[in-house]
């Protein structure tokens, strides 16, 4: 009989693209792949499944004992950045970095805003379940490799997300011949739609798993939920500025990152934070004394930034929590950034803007003039309160405040027309100077997921594909050819994001009051431009 080492690699040597897609130029209602389970997300995400034990090898008295070894590890930051090559230029991915994100794609690496942010889950963890787990968060495999090695671990759990999902069977695959009894699966890839994590992990556990993993390895005797420490919550973040010489420079700072209010209320069919957090309940709201105690904390460090990671800042807005944080910052004079929403700016963008706000990104989502079909509302994305006029009326508002304003956007959504989408990208570009830009993915888990899943307009689920800038579906029914949609997601980054261009980021900082703007400044090209001797993008 094989071992469960042998299985995983009998196993992984099927989970090949092959068996993950089929031929999208037929149209749908196309066929499932082989390795494609769509039941299994469905029952985790919308039938509230949120542990599936596969297997047993350890008891709950063994998981609770002290002496049974457990290594939390997440994806390697390796497994984060992408190289994309399209019509000969090559393109980076940089997705574990918001700012990176934005920048490494239309910039050189010299030219790129980065933001090394504190691995949320893992901190958290460890704030929850002290002393009882070994943490290792590998900046390669063969650091996890390493790792496992020295400690020689009974238990694994492995974090990370559905594009991580190769990087993460290749480490349960050595914990296995490492020796590990059981190898757990959390973060959003525990949401996959592929049968083989279900033979390849013991468990899967999706969502907030301060709880459940107290519960499995530590009881639930006297516990409140606890947020991890200041000096643990620190992103060092390397941006740029123009010089007196109008000469780009590194300017490096850390930023405290808060949370007030973790989770989501909204349900936009395109993520699934909303149910994975319960509609923003399943971690209690920051009490206002801890969070002064920690902006303190911070200060006497000379730490003065702060970074809230609410995905959804002010959507619930309570004069008691938010307004007096917001107060207690402008008094203490720290500079902060949030994401945020229209409506919440609407009603206190200007309170947020007096008492120190210094950036914001803004889910602008979609500028396309398709949306004047459904009342100006970006309904197809269920966002029936948002108004486009209304956001680019908010966004020029915060931006007059002397706020940045960076957008958060997607293109390729049902319903618009290519047409629609390369006007949509210019309003962007002439709205605000930087944004994250994103392609509609039904990602596993979101109700565009379950709905594209059950129509069969999903021709490609391989977890390599399923992220930003490809076309795996065929939205609404309409079939998108893959490559032309990369294109303009390439086009859509170097049109707005590239940090010279006119009305960008470096123009904006050459016509503010401090630094006038001289005649004769060479920009740099666009990477891949023509100037550079390579194969535009039209």
């Amino acid at each position: 009989m094989r071992s469960r080492a042998e299985l995983v690699d009998a196993r992984l040597r099927a989970f090949v693209p092959e068996r993950l897609s089929v031929d999208w130029t037929g149209g749908p209602p196309y066929a499932l792949p082989p390795e494609v389970d769509v039941a299994r997300t469905l029952a985790m995400a919308q039938g509230g499944q949120r542990v599936r034990i596969n297997h047993h090898a350890l008891t709950p008295a063994q998981l609770c004992d002290p002496r049974t070894r457990v290594l939390f590890a997440s994806a390697p930051a390796s497994d984060f950045v992408r190289e994309r090559r399209l019509d000969g230029v090559s393109y980076r991915d940089l997705m574990g970095d918001v700012m990176g994100s934005m920048t490494g794609i239309a910039n050189p690496p010299e030219l790129t805003l980065r933001s090394l942010s504190p691995n949320y889950a893992a901190e958290w963890l460890a704030a929850n379940l002290p002393g009882r787990v070994e943490f290792c968060l590998p900046a390669t495999m063969a650091e996890f490799e390493t790792a496992v090695q020295s400690l020689g671990p009974d238990l694994v759990l492995l974090s990370g997300l559905n594009v991580n999902t190769r990087a993460l069977l290749e480490m349960a695959r050595f914990a296995r011949h490492s020796g590990a009894e059981e190898v757990w699966l959390g973060g959003d890839a525990a949401l996959g739609p592929y049968a083989i994590l279900d033979q390849v992990f013991d468990r899967t556990v999706w969502g907030p798993g301060e709880a459940y993993l107290r519960h499995c390895l530590v009881g639930d005797a006297g516990w409140e939920i606890q947020h991890p420490p200041v000096d643990r919550m620190l992103a060092d973040v390397s941006w740029l500025s123009l010089d007196d010489r109008q000469q780009p420079v590194r300017i490096a700072f850390q930023t405290l990152h808060l949370a007030l209010r973790l989770g989501c209320t909204q349900d936009c069919v395109y993520c699934a934070e909303g149910l994975k957090s319960q509609r923003g309940r399943a971690i209690p709201a920051t009490r206002f004394d801890d969070f002064c105690r920690r902006v303190d904390q911070a200060l006497e460090r000379g730490v003065d930034r702060v970074y809230f990671v609410d995905p959804d800042f002010g959507r619930l807005w309570s004069d008691e929590l938010e307004g007096r944080a917001v107060r207690y910052l402008g008094r203490r004079g720290v500079r902060w950034s949030v994401l945020t929403n229209v409506r919440t700016l609407a009603r206190h963008g200007d309170q947020m803007a007096d008492h120190g706000l210094a950036s914001i990104y803004l889910g602008i989502e979609s500028l396309a003039q398709s949306h004047r079909r459904t009342s100006n509302r970006l309904q197809v994305l269920k966002r029936n309160w948002q108004d486009v006029d209304d956001t680019v009326t908010q966004a020029l508002r915060m931006q007059g405040r002397g706020v940045l304003t960076m957008g958060l956007y997607i293109i390729g959504n049902p319903g618009e027309e290519p047409g629609e989408v390369e006007a949509g990208i210019q309003r962007l570009k002439d709205l605000v100077p930087l944004s994250q830009i994103s392609t509609n993915q039904p990602f596993p888990g979101s109700a565009e997921f379950q709905d594209a899943a059950s129509a069969g307009w999903i021709h490609n689920y391989d977890p390599d594909a399923m992220r930003y800038g490809h076309m795996v579906w065929a939205p609404g029914g309409r079939v998108l050819d893959p490559l032309q949609i990369e294109r303009q997601y390439v086009h859509a980054h170097r049109e707005v994001n590239h940090l010279w261009r006119p009305g960008g980021f470096f123009a904006r900082q050459l016509s503010g009051p401090r630094r006038p703007r001289r005649e004769g400044v060479p920009s740099p090209a666009l990477p891949g431009s023509a100037a550079e001797g390579e194969r535009g993008i039209a």
